[in-house]
């Protein structure tokens, strides 16, 4: 959504199109036509196959989130938009992720899916006009795998706020994520095994693990003591009013975490695993607290949910870090700068495309 309001403010009309269902998407289609976007959904279009045949105004330039959509609609989009710049938002390096999981779990199915999955996302990179990355260390890597790419950094985009509940009237600890990823899933599990019992050995710190897609395995965890599984909330930044720390204790994964992110610009301080804070610019002690080991974690964990002073000093420093480092203003001159690379050329005006208001 950053990023498509980066586009729009820079003088794009931007078309939001969700390749796995063009169907109504109801709630968050009005968001995004309140925000100045064109959704593209049925009956106006049953297929990216079927939109592109009868856009009226052709494409500057198509952008493809995630290796899978790549995959599946590059030649589509090739054949159909042959003068749209094409470029590849990586969203992470899946492939990245997949070989961590595939080492931690010793599953051959796994590290083969990931080594398809490289070969994937380096031809994507090397194939299409401009590739995004949101992490240093994943530019650092296509840099020397796909030494022809263009890639640029553009982490997450969020301004903090100031303007939040205070230690006093915050308790507990919270995880967030989307449950459909195995990293999350991997995560609740392990910090419910192996860092929970530590924690509360401390202090009676309760957990609570907020999102959607919850398997049985997750749900499960609701059943040990101290333990809370709330599911799905409407307003991501909602979940955040009540904890007084947020944990991200990935043991695999890629790319940074908008989890994170938008943690420590509400002003709730993280505890993290290396994995989680890779490619960030964090710094442990400074802006967060960063531990690998489930003692170290629970130690962690505890004296920031019980110091307030630690807890006052890591929440002022991480809204501080988040203006710093992914401000909109730095994020519209990354994109500036990558449309100039790509030879897109300036819009001054959003341009109609001949269709119903707010239905490309």
């Amino acid at each position: 959504l950053e990023t498509m309001r980066l586009l729009r403010d820079l003088g794009y009309q931007v078309s939001f199109f969700n390749v796995t269902s063009p169907q109504d998407p109801g709630e968050l289609a009005r968001l995004l036509e309140r925000e100045g976007f064109m959704v593209v959904v049925s009956p106006y279009a049953r297929s990216l196959r079927d939109h592109l045949e009868h856009v009226d105004v052709p494409y500057d330039a198509i952008m493809l989130c995630r290796a899978p959509v790549l995959a599946n609609n590059f030649e589509t989009v090739r054949a159909l938009a042959p003068d749209a710049k094409l470029i590849f938002n990586t969203i992470d390096l899946h492939f990245l992720r997949m070989e961590r999981e595939a080492a931690l779990s010793g599953d051959a199915e796994t590290a083969a899916a990931a080594a398809d999955m490289r070969r994937v996302e380096i031809a994507g990179a090397e194939a299409c006009a401009a590739t995004i990355v949101v992490g240093r260390q994943e530019q650092e890597l296509l840099a020397e795998l796909a030494p022809a790419a263009r890639v640029s950094y553009l982490p997450y985009v969020m301004d903090p706020v100031d303007e939040t509940p205070g230690f006093a009237a915050r308790a507990g600890a919270m995880f967030i994520g989307g449950y459909g990823h195995p990293p999350n899933v991997d995560a609740v599990r392990h910090y419910v095994a192996d860092i929970h019992p530590l924690v509360r050995a401390h202090a009676p710190i309760d957990f609570a693990i907020v999102g959607a897609q919850a398997p049985a395995e997750v749900e499960a965890l609701a059943a040990v003591p101290g333990v809370a599984v709330r599911g799905f909330v409407p307003r991501v930044e909602d979940a955040f009013a009540a904890p007084r720390i947020s944990v991200a204790p990935l043991r695999f994964g890629a790319g940074i975490k908008g989890k994170v992110v938008m943690s420590l610009s509400l002003g709730v301080p993280v505890v993290l695993s290396g994995v989680a804070a890779e490619g960030m610019g964090l710094t442990d002690g400074e802006n967060a607290l960063v531990r690998d080991d489930p003692a170290g974690f629970a130690d962690a964990v505890a004296a920031l949910h019980e110091d307030e002073e630690l807890w006052q000093r890591l929440s002022d420093a991480g809204r501080a870090f988040v203006r710093a480092r992914y401000g909109r203003e730095g994020a519209a001159a990354i994109v500036r700068a990558m449309l100039d690379g790509i030879g897109m050329p300036s819009r001054t005006a959003l341009r109609p495309f001949g269709l119903p208001p707010g239905r490309v």
